[in-house]
């Protein structure tokens, strides 16, 4: 499976009733973006549409959610979503689903890593980053993949206001969310040189650096934490599960830890091209 651009592309957008932060996000996209509801309902409640995006509201959790593939086939799917965080800073993050380890206490499926689509994370963080001075007091950030659902056969991008119930509500981060979104989806852009990360924190300032400012894209990102799991099974899933040819390996060098000799010596297996970050 290879996406391009070029194709005609549909996507599924993802809320959750549970979810403030996320309705926030379905309500502006549904007030100010032209989603109209339509007679289709999912889960019993209505499916909203425009052109080739659906917008659906689940009852649970959006990180449980491996059933939507029973009723979706897509391009790609972009969950809207909460963010916490025990400092509860004001951010605006996304990611890409997926557990490196066994626990999946939140969400998916353990060893296992969500379809992943580079240029469309890029793209969208591109622009989120030129723009975040429209809700003034958020940082941007790039997070490590972590949580479900990890089961979907086509690519999940999650987009994300946090850190607690203040930011959720906030109109300005959510008109600002929905409107990269859509600005993203319906001009997409395609990047050649595609690679996973390795390293780090969870929020990267050197793989978000890597995204703004050069001409790579990055899949599935693990952090320090997750090398202490990494698994050739998952390692190969990074590449394999990805919709855009994998070449490159970007390593925060510095962020490796004492994992850093069994990566490099799993990673020779792939032959990617190695890229210091």
């Amino acid at each position: 499976m290879v996406l391009n651009p070029n194709d005609n592309q549909s996507y599924v957008i993802v809320a959750s009733k549970k979810d403030p932060a996320s309705m926030n996000i379905a309500q502006t996209l549904i007030s100010q973006f032209g989603f109209r509801e339509t007679e289709e309902q999912f889960e019993e409640e209505a499916v909203f549409r425009k052109d080739e995006a659906k917008l659906i509201f689940l009852r649970e959790e959006a990180t449980t959610a491996e059933h939507l593939k029973d009723f979706f086939s897509p391009s790609f799917y972009v969950f809207v979503s909460r963010h916490t965080s025990s400092k509860g800073i004001p951010s605006l993050t996304t990611h890409f689903p997926g557990n490196f380890s066994e626990d999946y206490s939140r969400g998916g499926r353990p060893l296992e890593l969500a379809y992943t689509y580079p240029s469309l994370l890029k793209d969208y963080f591109k622009r989120l980053s030129q723009r975040k001075n429209e809700a003034s007091g958020y940082e941007v950030a790039i997070e490590a993949t972590h949580h479900g659902p990890t089961s979907l056969d086509k690519p999940v991008l999650y987009v994300e206001i946090g850190s607690s119930e203040n930011e959720w509500v906030d109109s300005k981060a959510a008109l600002l969310i929905a409107g990269v979104l859509m600005e993203t989806l319906t001009h997409p852009i395609s990047h050649s040189k595609v690679g996973v990360g390795f390293g780090g924190s969870h929020y990267s300032e050197k793989f978000a650096g890597l995204i703004t400012d050069s001409e790579y894209a990055v899949g599935a990102i693990a952090s320090k934490y997750a090398l202490e799991h990494l698994q050739a099974s998952v390692l190969r899933q990074m590449v394999e599960k990805c919709v855009e040819k994998v070449e490159y390996a970007f390593l925060d060098w510095k962020g490796l830890g004492a994992q850093k000799a069994v990566i490099l010596s799993m990673l020779e297996e792939l032959e990617l091209e190695i890229v210091r970050v």
